[in-house]
């Protein structure tokens, strides 16, 4: 590595270790720019709905989809995310994001729509087609608010964006409502339309109201496709030579992610009794949770190391593997009588007193936070030309090799053997922290410590 490299990878260390601004003018300089408060506002919309998808598989057990069928749809769909991720990375970097903005609303509008209207499997699988299709669009829309934020308040105007997921609760209080009044299927179908029209409505929003946002790249002077492959192989390298730590960490996470995503809401409901209501206040609980602390790790991330921060964000992960591994044996944490009030007073209050609540919970909020702290770490050492690209590669990791997860796991609990699907999980949460404490990110002991 000559000179001009290791100066390269030296300015990050400095950005995410000085942060002179005080809390109150960081955030008033973020939002000094119309434009991320526009996408900011609508993607909050976006955020109050996204919670539907962690109900998708229980929604297609309860229309008669065996285990291994909804495994193999969810990999399907996360191997063509992974692709769409790839080639949006390029679209993003040559196209106006400002129209990759609207296109993912439309994208949404369109996935709830259809889940709204139709219980055919062939319509299901399109619709779950057309949400991983969206990713064409993501990683050039992601890029535009990043490209809308003050790169030294990065960490800080993510997790402004992240923590709007807490509007989830007002859909979950709705399910939860509507599984009484109408039952869980219908009561899906309906926040599904009502999700659909409100996106279609934010569509339209970023459409009128964002300001264009041009990519940094140089303009295309050979063919088409061979200048995809080459820009797309240049920044892969460049992602392998930088953040080769963080390359190997999200390989192995993925995976692990894939699987408890897969199963642990299935094995609540089916093999440990959580009711669907419960899994909504388990839900609402985790969001509530997730927003103060999205608020902290972002700002931690920008002022201290981020292999610091990491280890203390993913050293519950395993934890939360082991508590759903325990859950059969000591399902409540609390007094039966303690766990019967509480649905006396509403239905699946009581699972709050599960040990299977503790462990999603934990999950949940550090996946939110592990998400935010890796986002934070490709934006501050990367270069800005070509974010979307990055990003997407990024991305593509993540969805193609968390694939592998719901495959594995739909044939584990079609075998019978659900707890396997969390032994395994375990194992790798492990090797990930041996990892982080190793090398951290950049595969260098020391420079992002």
């Amino acid at each position: 590595m000559d000179s001009k490299q290791r100066s390269t990878i030296a300015i990050p260390h400095r950005e995410q270790t000085v942060e002179p601004t005080g809390l109150r003018e960081a955030i008033s300089e973020v939002f000094s720019q119309r434009s991320y408060t526009v996408f900011l506002g609508t993607a909050w919309v976006f955020y109050t709905f996204e919670v539907l998808y962690i109900f998708y598989n229980l929604y297609l057990r309860s229309l008669g989809w065996g285990f291994l069928l909804i495994g193999l749809v969810g990999g399907a769909n996360m191997v063509i995310a992974a692709a769409s991720r790839i080639a949006g990375g390029y679209l993003g970097d040559i196209t106006d994001r400002r129209h990759l903005a609207v296109a993912a609303m439309l994208f949404g509008a369109v996935t709830l729509m259809i889940t709204g209207l139709f219980t055919q499997p062939f319509l299901l699988v399109l619709a779950l087609l057309i949400y991983a299709t969206m990713n064409l669009v993501k990683s050039g829309s992601s890029a535009y608010v990043m490209d809308k934020v003050p790169r030294r308040h990065s960490g800080l105007a993510l997790s402004i964006f992240s923590a709007g997921r807490v509007l989830g609760v007002v859909t979950l209080i709705m399910l939860n409502v509507l599984v009484i009044v109408e039952g869980f299927g219908q009561g899906f179908r309906t926040l599904a339309l009502v999700g659909g029209t409100a996106l279609l409505m934010s569509a339209i929003a970023r459409a009128a109201w964002l300001d264009s946002s041009r990519p940094h790249g140089e303009t295309r002077s050979v063919a088409l496709w061979h200048d995809f492959l080459s820009k797309n192989w240049r920044a892969l390298r460049l992602l392998v030579k930088m953040l080769p730590g963080a390359v190997v960490i999200v390989v192995l996470d993925s995976v692990s992610d894939g699987l408890f995503k897969f199963g642990a809401l299935l094995y609540s409901n089916e093999f440990l009794g959580v009711s669907i209501s419960g899994i909504g206040t388990i839900m609402t609980a985790y969001l509530l949770i997730s927003v103060p602390l999205l608020l902290k790790v972002g700002r931690l991330a920008d002022t201290s190391g981020l292999r610091r921060t990491a280890m203390r964000v993913y050293g519950i992960m395993p934890l939360s593997m082991l508590l759903i591994l325990l859950a059969p044996m000591f399902p409540f944490w609390a007094p039966a009588g303690v766990v019967a009030t509480a649905n006396n007073i509403m239905p699946g209050l009581g699972a709050l007193f599960t040990t299977v609540f503790v462990a999603i919970v934990l999950k949940y909020v550090n996946d939110g936070l592990w998400w935010l702290l890796l986002f934070t770490i490709v934006r501050k050492n990367l270069p800005r030309r070509d974010t979307a690209k990055f990003l997407a590669l990024f991305w593509a990791l993540v969805s193609g090799l968390g694939a592998l997860g719901p495959v594995i796991g739909g044939a584990i609990f079609a075998l019978g053997s659900p707890a396997l699907v969390f032994v395994i999980g375990l194992a790798i949460n492990i090797a990930i922290l041996a990892v982080i404490h190793r090398n951290g990110f950049t595969g260098v002991q020391g420079t992002d410590s």
